[in-house]
């Protein structure tokens, strides 16, 4: 009880504190709290890998690290892309998307990587 307790206060803290640095940096607070959200669920849904499934955090074997690779990839290609200097918005939003889409991308990993081990679990 303690400990899940603890992990939600890491995350909101996560959540808030991104939040309003990059609200800071951008000055939008939709994109910021956007970003921040994100970063807050990630965190949480490391936490609960880490301590739920200490065995499946991704291993040194070419069959975990291919995904990892895949998945890490096509999200810098992403970034770079979000981030580009030809879009015609200043350089504030876009690493406040940058941020945004990077946050996006790792929660989507984990919660495939939590939709899989819940569903072999049982």
């Amino acid at each position: 009880m303690i400990g899940t307790l603890l992990y939600w206060i890491a995350g909101i803290l996560a959540t808030v504190v991104i939040s309003g640095g990059s609200y800071w940096a951008v000055g939008d607070i939709g994109l910021a709290a956007a970003t921040g959200l994100v970063w807050g669920i990630w965190l949480l849904t490391m936490i609960r890998i880490a301590h739920k499934y200490p065995s499946h955090m991704t291993g040194d074997s070419w069959s975990d690290k291919r995904w990892t690779g895949i998945s890490t990839g096509l999200l810098t290609l992403t970034v770079i892309v979000v981030t580009s200097p030809t879009l015609p918005i200043s350089f504030n939003h876009r690493i406040g998307l940058g941020f945004l889409v990077m946050g996006a991308g790792l929660v989507g990993y984990n919660s495939g990587t939590m939709a899989e081990l819940e569903r072999n679990a049982e």
